[in-house]
């Protein structure tokens, strides 16, 4: 059977390996979890999108890795349905914010996977001896979870979603007459207020008609020519359109033809009172200018010769917009292309390229620099102009600062998302102002504490207890100066009148500008869980008591035993024979043990509680080492082991409690004692980057790789002999801990254990 199963390896880590491959060059990341939701595998995707390490990923608990942001309560929900229900999880979707790549959404594949535990093994390169001797294989618990990150595609799903509602609202609000017209059939599909207000017919009695009939076209058949003209060209416009309204009385119109897609857009402007206008005004080219004036900050044109740029002049409106005059235009030709904001220049180039290759353009948006370093948006429109055969000879540029209508576009986009946003959030939240008056909450907030559009315009502060509102008010004056507040613990009163405790975070946003604009606080309920702080410390401080009672009863009788047993063996109480002694000698081997045993607890409850008392001074660590040494040498020498010291005789004095010094290496040394057959223990005393270092070595058998994490846990006890609490370990951690150190242990199966702590040169303890 064993013969059978080395043949099968190199098979089962082939296919393993194969396997491997798959999933290494998969798109998206994946992961392999055991059954404790510990991650034994993951791809290369999967390191790349979430920005973490192999060495900090594989052998952690998911909930754990990162700073614990895969703490997802709905995430880990999910696997441990998938543990017990074993079910099989189909793009199930899951928000969240990391810390290190912000906001994602991802979409979850996962399901419970049954293998041989030798494959499990293997897969996590832990397989050991004693399983390879197993006859019968059992099966182990994977789960495979494949996370496929959709964040940009949600956002491009809600930017198409914003872009359909601007058109749908810039369709429902223009002053022009829109309608939407089938493209083959030239029905009216739709109609705006504008359009039903300028040809007096109802929304109903536009979907009865066709486009001919008002008048736009002549009939069908010119209706189809436009339309092929149109998916060619992208727009027609009819200067000059007599329009029949339902009235019968025609009106002269601008009518645009605009191609979208499956339907046309209809532009319908009237024009009637500008055509009287214009045929008052003297000529063509005056009437031209005053169009254009009435429209445009100012305007430059631009002379070209075969096609390219040789001279541009400004009009006097120049100053206005960019701040430079027309001497100054004139002294520099490249004023002009210098003045554009750099970002924007290649933009710029390409269009006026266009134009110059006869190419119809559309106006563009772009920055430009004013000569006082101010930066300011500008619509610039072209007009070409053409000589009696037909060849571009100049263009006019219509320049008309739009900064204002960009900033008020940019504070509706964003006031639009922060609405989305607050709200999508499962948490309460408020939109206050800079005073502190709410402007906007969510349904969160609505759901939590009753209230309702009753909130708007009152102070945040209103709705908190009664003591806790200058807090309240002071937390707010503060995030306006510093831009934010991290977690403030308060109380707020519900629309039932119950008081709840919350924490409270509040962002400052602002303007475009960089002024402050909105504060924006986000209200978690954690209520129940300061019932459940509460009733944790009240436990543990009753285990703290019951446990310092118990061990200060047990000491007295204790020291009366140990009293008792030394007089009998020192002979005070009469002669006793060798057989009496040794027996003697264990219980006064047991009783010292449980001595030890009850300082350990007791000691360790005076670290939990914060009252271990502590003695500094200025001491040699050597000496400290060298007194351990001479305690301990006789236990080493009877358990035939060397006991040997390397010892830097360079180092400086520290500050240190020498008690509690002495107290981690005979903790140290007697748990390298107790493990240690053959060999020996060597203590090392090193310095180096602001540091004292000590190191006790010895030739034990060694721990795993995975157990070392345990070892410094109260309670956890590695080692094969029992007798002894869990607690030393723990207790020298905490000491080392409290001295501003650092402990850890490094080892290798077979070979033995080093533990190593460290101890600051210079104080660094903050002092109270």
């Amino acid at each position: 059977m064993k013969d059978k199963k080395k043949k099968g390896e190199p098979k089962i880590e082939a296919l393993l390996g194969y396997a491997n491959s798959i999933i290494a060059t998969l798109r998206e990341p994946f992961l392999v979890l055991d059954k404790n939701l510990r991650i034994i595998s993951a791809n290369q995707a999967f390191y790349t999108t979430f920005e973490v390490k192999e060495e900090d990923t594989i052998g952690r608990p998911l909930p754990d890795l990162g700073d614990r942001q895969w703490n997802i309560p709905k995430l880990l929900k999910l696997l441990k349905e998938i543990i017990s229900e074993k079910k099989v999880v189909k793009d199930y979707e899951v928000e969240h914010k990391f810390e290190q790549i912000g906001e994602r959404v991802m979409i979850l594949n996962a399901c419970q996977l049954h293998v041989p535990k030798k494959i499990a093994a293997i897969i996590t390169a832990r397989a050991r001896e004693e399983e390879e001797e197993e006859e019968e294989e059992e099966e182990e618990e994977l789960i495979l979870l494949a996370i496929e990150d959709i964040t940009e595609r949600k956002r491009l799903q809600e930017e198409l979603e914003e872009s359909e509602e601007r058109y749908r609202r810039a369709f429902e609000t223009s002053r022009d007459g829109l309608l939407l017209v089938h493209k083959t059939k030239g029905h009216i599909l739709n109609s705006n207020a504008s359009a039903q207000e300028l040809l007096g017919y109802s929304q109903e009695e536009f979907l009865k008609k066709k486009l001919w009939e008002l008048g736009v076209t002549k009939d069908d058949k010119d209706f189809q020519e436009a339309v092929s003209k149109l998916e060619r060209d992208g727009v027609i416009h009819y200067e000059e359109t007599p329009v029949k309204p339902k009235n019968g009385l025609s009106i002269n119109t601008e009518v645009f033809l605009v191609d979208k897609a499956k339907i046309i857009q209809c532009n319908i402007r009237n024009i009637t009172e500008r055509k009287l206008a214009e045929e008052a005004l003297r000529d063509s080219e005056e009437r031209y200018h005053k169009i254009i004036g009435s429209i445009t900050s100012y305007i430059y044109t631009v002379v070209l010769e075969n096609g390219r740029p040789v001279r541009t002049t400004h009009n006097p409106e120049c100053y206005a917009v960019t701040g430079y005059r027309l001497e100054e235009f004139d002294q520099d030709p490249y004023l002009w292309i210098n003045m554009v904001f750099a970002d924007d220049r290649r933009l710029v180039n390409t269009w006026v390229e266009d134009i110059t290759k006869g190419k119809k353009v559309e106006p563009i948006k772009h920055r430009i620099v004013r000569k006082n370093g101010a930066i300011r948006w500008i619509r610039n429109t072209a007009v070409i102009h053409a000589n009696g055969t037909g060849k571009m000879v100049s263009y006019d540029g219509a320049v008309k600062d739009i900064t204002d209508e960009i900033i008020a576009e940019e504070e509706r986009s964003r006031a639009n998302a922060l609405d989305m946003i607050i709200q999508g959030m499962p948490d309460a939240i408020i939109v206050a102002d800079t005073q502190g008056k709410i402007i906007l909450f969510n349904q969160a907030f609505m759901d939590k504490f009753g209230y309702g559009k009753e909130v708007i315009g009152k102070m945040d502060a209103d709705f908190g207890a009664e003591e806790d509102r200058p807090k309240i008010r002071k937390k707010i004056q503060e995030c306006l100066e510093k831009g934010a507040i991290d977690s403030f613990e308060c109380n707020m009163l519900c629309k039932d009148k119950r008081e709840i405790t919350v924490l409270k975070d509040a962002k400052l946003l602002r303007d475009t500008q960089g002024n402050p604009q909105n504060i924006i606080i986000a209200i978690t309920d954690i209520t129940e869980r300061k019932k459940a702080e509460q009733a944790l410390i009240e436990a543990t401080a009753m285990k703290s008591n019951f446990t310092a009672n118990v061990s200060h009863e047990l000491r007295t009788p204790l020291g009366a035993l140990k009293e008792s047993i030394a007089l009998i063996l020192e002979g005070l109480t009469g002669a006793i024979s060798e057989e009496q002694k040794r027996y003697l000698n264990i219980a006064k081997q047991n009783v010292d043990r449980l001595a030890r045993l009850i300082n350990d607890v007791l000691d360790f409850q005076k670290l939990e509680a914060g009252k271990l008392i502590f003695y500094w001074a200025e001491n040699d660590i050597n000496k400290v080492i060298k007194e351990v040494y001479d305690t301990m040498l006789p236990l080493t020498r009877k358990q035939g082991l060397a006991f040997i010291l390397k010892l830097d005789d360079s180092l400086t004095k520290i500050r240190f409690d020498r008690d509690r010094i002495i107290q981690v290496l005979t903790n140290l040394i007697s748990n390298s004692l107790k493990v240690t057959q053959k060999g020996g223990i060597t203590v090392v005393s090193s310095a180096g980057n602001n540091n004292i270092q000590v190191s006790v070595q010895d030739t034990g058998p060694g721990i795993k790789e995975e157990d070392i994490p345990r070892l410094f846990r109260q309670f956890e006890q590695l080692g094969k002999k029992p007798g002894g609490t869990g607690l030393g370990l723990a207790i020298s951690k905490d000491i080392i801990m409290m001295h501003n150190g650092k402990i850890w242990a490094e080892s290798t199966v077979g070979q033995g254990t080093t533990i190593h702590f460290v101890l600051p040169i210079e104080e660094r303890r903050v002092k109270a």
